[in-house]
């Protein structure tokens, strides 16, 4: 009776007093790093997949940005493969949904044997997808290996992955000022979060007017906004060029991914050919007083503009007035005493210079 107690608690998860099935939301975890346990992603020495503290219990494996869990591979992978330096791999089949829950061997890859160790663990069919009772190494070199996948992409919803630019509302599609000549062809390629007094702001999905967002051609989102199942998804951003009569003269590739409580984008720089044109964000109405300033990066950091970079490039060029009139005040004071009409000066040895 007491074997039937622990073989029971083992199989499902009890929760205050409720058994709850493993295939339930609440009885598997997401096993940590998913996306780096595919037979395609090789091994970072520095940063491997170390499964020696795992807790021995359901699991159901999807990255960030995966649409579908991933799946146990069922054949031998290679050394190095799979984030670790000893991948695991499942000797058998995966179970029908009719089978319930099933016994496989786990096997280590060894030097001279496919299964140098092995592993006992469980394995369940969900119908859309499977999860697994794991159990935690001998080794720290070892690690589980699931689907023939590469190394996942870092999840731009985290924040070390995102940079965000502070909008002073002029990149709002109401912003119309006939002066204004920003331009992003200094945007770096990457991942970015927009927000204007501590709140998001969102890229306009409409067609905008030409002299809008604080430039000339403005960019809006040729598209729809993702769902947050529908992870990273691509998406046309258009270029306005009334003159011509087009919503849509040109457009960028970006990328956008909802993280639930924000939206962040993948934009690229602009075409300096083109320049001026800026993407748009946001609908205030606030303009900011800064104008016919083209956005320029002033140094090689990889940070994102604040106020769209107006403010920073403004402050760089009256520096530079600055210091030219600095350097003309210096190279005045050094004619007026060392030189004269005539001929040079002599100093008090009597050397002319």
């Amino acid at each position: 009776m007491i074997q039937q107690r622990v073989i029971l608690c083992v199989l499902f998860t009890s929760v205050q007093g409720q058994i709850i099935d493993p295939c339930d939301p609440g009885g598997h975890s997401l096993l940590y790093r998913s996306g780096d346990r595919g037979s395609n992603c090789t091994l970072d020495y520095y940063d491997r997949i170390c499964d020696n503290s795992i807790q021995e219990k359901w699991y159901r494996i999807q990255s960030h940005d995966d649409l579908q869990s991933r799946t146990m591979i069922t054949e031998p992978p290679k050394f190095f493969e799979c984030g670790t330096s000893s991948p695991i791999w499942m000797n058998g089949l995966h179970p029908t949904q009719e089978e319930g829950i099933v016994n496989r061997t786990a096997c280590v890859l060894g030097i001279s044997d496919n299964c140098s160790s092995r592993y006992d663990i469980m394995v369940k069919n969900c119908s859309a997808y499977f999860v697994y009772f794991l159990k935690r190494t001998q080794r720290c070199d070892e690690g589980y290996c699931f689907s023939s996948s590469e190394c996942a992409k870092p999840d731009p919803c985290n924040p070390k992955n995102y940079r965000m630019i502070e909008d002073d509302g002029g990149r709002s599609a109401y912003c119309r000022k006939s002066s204004s000549n920003l331009c992003d062809n200094q945007l770096r390629t990457y991942w970015y979060r927009v927000m204007k007094d501590s709140s998001d702001i969102l890229m306009p999905t409409d067609c905008i007017d030409m002299l809008s967002c604080g430039t000339t051609s403005p960019i809006w989102l040729n598209g729809t906004y993702p769902e947050v199942n529908d992870k990273t998804v691509e998406r046309y951003a258009c270029v306005s060029s009334s003159p011509k009569g087009s919503c849509c003269e040109r457009s960028y590739n970006i990328k956008m991914r909802n993280c639930s409580s924000f939206t962040v984008y993948q934009l690229t720089e602009t075409s300096q050919t083109h320049c001026p044109e800026r993407y748009c964000f946001g609908n205030s109405s606030d303009c900011p007083e800064v104008e016919n300033i083209v956005t320029q990066r002033t140094d090689n950091t990889p940070s994102a503009c604040s106020g769209g970079c107006a403010r920073d490039v403004a402050i760089g060029v009256t520096a530079g007035v600055c210091v030219s009139v600095v350097t003309f005040a210096a190279v005045k004071y050094f004619l007026s005493k060392y030189t004269r009409v005539g001929g040079p000066k002599e100093t008090k040895t009597g050397e002319k210079i």
